[in-house]
């Protein structure tokens, strides 16, 4: 019995191999720490590169076509009014979704009939021209959203025209808009905490930019 304490007790004083079993249980949490900090640092990269992207897609969409096709003729005639005058406050509102690939649309506070432009929503994240992939810009002036965030499709891209008091009833050129363009749906992707914590995608928030519109037309106007 007294043999088996003295045994107890050396075991109990017995150091060696202790600096081992430290470093076993530190070691997958200084990677752990570092991979995290190695992910961080991409989402806030994809974050940025999304952000970009929005601001890209805005800067499209006020000197291109409108994805509401009839958006341009809105001002055209507003009853009670001649041309030249103001068009009244909030007169129209569309917000065209690629999603659902539709536009809902109102002129005076009633619902108006609004042609989803699958073309122009595919200017504004492909890029200018006929392409439909990311990162065939030949340019940066014909860059997309795509072409800043990869991920990015017409299905994350939400695009809203609003009255903002500018222009006049009969304008040559069409309504004065603030263009919205929201980016939703997409998520920040992860290689290593996926895998070592199981995390999984989180969903970035949306992220929209407005800008007033210009001419809104994607080709040169007509010659007269």
């Amino acid at each position: 019995m007294t043999l088996l304490r003295r045994t107890l007790r050396r075991i109990r004083r017995d150091e060696n191999g202790g600096t081992l079993v430290e470093a076993a249980l530190l070691i997958p949490l200084v990677f752990l720490f570092l991979f995290g900090a190695v992910e961080f640092l991409f989402a806030f990269h994809q974050w940025n590169r999304a952000l970009k992207a929005v601001e890209r897609g805005a800067r499209i969409a006020i000197v291109s076509s409108p994805v509401d096709a009839g958006l341009a003729t809105v001002t055209n005639t507003v009853a009670g009014l001649f041309p030249g005058d103001a068009v009244p406050a909030n007169y129209f509102r569309s917000v065209c979704s690629g999603a659902s690939a539709r536009c809902t649309a109102t002129a005076g506070g009633i619902a108006r009939a609004a042609a989803y432009d699958a073309a122009a929503m595919r200017r504004i994240v492909f890029g200018r021209g006929a392409r439909q992939a990311c990162g065939d810009a030949s340019s940066p002036e014909e860059a997309g959203m795509c072409d800043l965030f990869p991920a990015i499709t017409p299905a994350n891209v939400v695009v809203e025209y609003a009255h903002t008091g500018l222009g006049f009833v009969g304008r040559p050129g069409g309504p004065v808009p603030s263009v919205t363009v929201s980016l939703t749906g997409l998520v920040f992707r992860f290689f290593f905490l996926d895998a070592l914590a199981g995390l999984g995608p989180i969903r970035m928030p949306p992220m929209r930019v407005t800008l007033t519109g210009e001419d809104l037309l994607s080709t040169s106007p007509p010659t007269r």
